[in-house]
């Protein structure tokens, strides 16, 4: 077989997978309004985004909004029904073993380098050639740095709070006799979540705004209840994929030596591939410090303001040293922060198959 037949081939069996991801791509961009309001696009995120700042109804704004809603539940119904059903594998594969060649494994580590080149690499090199004065980075962290603690407490909390609520999610499916029934718990908190992720952001802090979650001496709650509602389907989904991808005849032995005991699932199952969430929650956190939308709505005056806020303010009053220097911070930092979150689940999900071999043996 030639090598453009079975790349044909291969794109023929991943085709489902790309329309799939194309199409979400496609509804995560219509309900955010920053990137496409700096490409100068109207949308109807951005058209609502002015008309809840502009006026105090919300009624009429969320009205015009109905479109996105609509797009927003017919997606997340369109995922559900085409997306595949995996009933958990027959027998444990050993997850330390990689079914990758030795070519298939270069080719996937340049397409990785290039990624983050393109995407982490080349944007430092440009927002470094940018800056005049030396001086900007040291400048931003000492004036920035009230903001940056008010976000990473804000990002902490919400990266917590949805964590604690998917790692309850996992235990709950891992317990359930019936692997079809956690999944089908799982879907029904996964959904609202999903559509939710879709929504404008706008929309979501206008929502909590008028549910009025201020509790005194935790001015920050409805911030977090925010980022938690905006970003929570991501540790949701990795619980939902940690409950069906157990093997069946690991879980059919916890549960029939153990049933549902919460310590024999830890030592056999959750400290062996916590790592997945762990990493999903550090997701969180990184998404939590670059909300914009939700915030502006819910930050009232007077406060620190976030510093994906305070970035915003400096491109718009064209600070170039100060936005460049805090584009290199902020995407160095983070860039730091994935590559643990993705190298600590990795290497933990590596060692579930063998870990838990052990403990059961």
């Amino acid at each position: 077989m030639s090598a453009f037949a079975r790349a044909r081939m291969r794109a023929r069996l991943i085709r489902g997978a790309l329309i799939r991801s194309v199409a979400l791509v496609a509804l995560v961009m219509l309900g955010s309004s920053v990137p496409l309001h700096l490409a100068q696009i109207d949308t109807i995120a951005i058209d609502l985004w002015s008309q809840l700042a502009s006026s105090p109804q919300r009624g009429p704004a969320w009205a015009s909004a109905w479109p996105q809603v609509v797009l927003a539940i017919a997606g997340v119904c369109a995922f559900v029904l085409s997306a595949p059903r995996p009933t958990g594998a027959a027998t444990d594969p050993g997850h330390g073993a990689s079914e990758h060649t030795p070519r298939r494994r270069a080719t996937l580590l340049v397409l990785t380098l290039l990624v983050f080149g393109c995407g982490v690499v080349l944007p430092l090199i440009l927002f470094g050639a940018t800056i005049r004065d030396p001086k900007a980075i040291p400048a931003f962290w000492r004036d920035a740095w009230p903001s940056v603690t008010r976000s990473a407490t804000v990002a902490g909390a919400a990266s917590l709070l949805t964590g604690l609520g998917a790692f309850t999610l996992w235990r709950i499916g891992a317990g359930a006799a019936s692997l079809a029934r956690a999944r089908r718990l799982a879907l029904l908190v996964a959904v609202p979540f999903a559509i939710a992720a879709l929504l404008p952001g706008v929309m979501i802090g206008s929502a909590i705004a008028a549910a009025d979650l201020r509790i005194q001496g935790l001015e920050a709650a409805p911030l977090v209840v925010a980022h938690a509602a905006r970003f929570g389907i991501i540790p949701i989904l990795v619980a939902l994929w940690l409950i069906q991808d157990e093997p069946a005849d690991r879980r059919h032995a916890r549960l029939e030596l153990a049933g549902p005991s919460f310590r024999a699932w830890i030592g056999s199952d959750a400290v062996h591939r916590g790592g997945a969430l762990m990493g999903a929650m550090l997701g969180v956190f990184l998404l939590s410090i670059h909300e914009i939308e939700a915030t502006v709505l819910l930050d009232p005056p007077g406060r620190v303001r976030p510093i994906a806020q305070q970035m915003l303010e400096d491109l718009h009053r064209l600070n170039d040293d100060r936005l460049a220097a805090g584009v290199i911070t902020m995407l160095g930092a983070g860039a730091v922060v994935a590559l643990v979150a993705s190298r600590l689940s990795a290497r933990l999900w590596s060692r579930g198959g063998d870990g838990a071999d052990t403990q059961q043996a």
